[in-house]
């Protein structure tokens, strides 16, 4: 319920933030702790924004607005905005080069190192959050993983455009 709301809302504005992705150009001209301050501060507002979007206007009929998730989904995205800005870092050096093979390469890098690690630590860390004990949070992961990480190659490629933009234009 929660991965897909906040990871269709990362597709938006993924050409946005790749701009302040941390190579370069990038940190010569915003800073690289500011650019970490702002990548993760931008990773709690996309989680909590895609929350309260899941809840307005898919769920408004059903429940009532839970403030509570949205805050959730605001810590969650605080923590893991770090883990996304270095991971990116990383990847901008392991993986150097223009063109179309750099892309394709960045993209398999992604979805083959980094969506299961992004999966498991927003169910883990959500579970955390509302307090689940250890065998329910695992068993939610056992559950969930699978369908998650199927519904991420299906979506998330598509928005790895923003590799070859920032390729192109960098």
């Amino acid at each position: 319920m929660y991965w897909g709301a906040t990871r269709s809302l990362s597709l938006a504005v993924a050409s946005f933030r790749t701009y302040f992705q941390p190579n370069a150009t990038a940190r010569r001209g915003f800073g690289t702790i500011r650019l970490l301050v702002f990548n993760t501060a931008l990773s709690g507002t996309l989680y909590a924004v895609g929350d309260a979007i899941q809840q307005k206007v898919f769920e408004s009929a059903l429940y009532p607005y839970d403030y509570a998730r949205t805050i959730r989904m605001l810590v969650l995205g605080l923590c893991v905005g770090p883990l996304n800005h270095f991971w990116y870092l990383q990847l901008d050096r392991l993986v150097v080069g223009k063109g179309m093979a750099v892309v394709a390469k960045k993209m398999i890098c992604d979805q083959l190192l980094f969506a299961p690690t992004c999966i498991t630590v927003f169910y883990l860390g959500m579970s955390t959050l509302e307090g689940k004990r250890w065998a329910a949070s695992k068993e939610e992961l056992q559950i969930k993983f699978l369908p998650s990480y199927k519904a991420d190659w299906t979506i998330w490629p598509a928005a790895q455009v923003s590799f070859c933009v920032r390729n192109l234009v960098l």
